[in-house]
């Protein structure tokens, strides 16, 4: 979906694709960026990975039964790895992040933060 709606995705818009890609032979549809937390742009959200209902109001359970309907796999892009510092999990757990423990400042990039796995 990336391509087709970057961060701008909803359960219609998603299925208007699929139902699209069906007539071409796609066989599996990824819904990209913009699905989980309060994602609207690449500065908040990463790592708040629970859908927003307000773009998806049946979850993506919904989503992915009434893609599978059309015949096509469904498939989810997540980045684990990646946390946003406008983000929830940050907020609650700040030290999860690689960083120069002690030291005043965050090694960020693109508005995001590493997770630090060892924690």
């Amino acid at each position: 979906t990336w391509e087709a709606m970057y961060f701008d995705v909803t359960h219609e818009r998603v299925m208007e694709l699929a139902r699209e890609a069906v007539k071409v032979g796609v066989e599996l549809l990824v819904l990209d960026d913009g699905w989980f937390g309060n994602r609207q742009d690449a500065t908040s959200s990463l790592g708040d990975w629970y859908e927003d209902r307000r773009k998806f109001p049946s979850g993506m359970a919904g989503l992915s039964k009434d893609v599978n309907s059309l015949g096509l796999k469904f498939g989810l892009w997540v980045e684990p790895e990646m946390i946003s510092v406008d983000s929830n999990l940050y907020k609650e757990h700040p030290e999860w992040c690689l960083n120069q423990q002690g030291r005043g400042f965050r090694c960020e990039g693109r508005n995001q933060l590493v997770l630090d796995f060892s924690r």
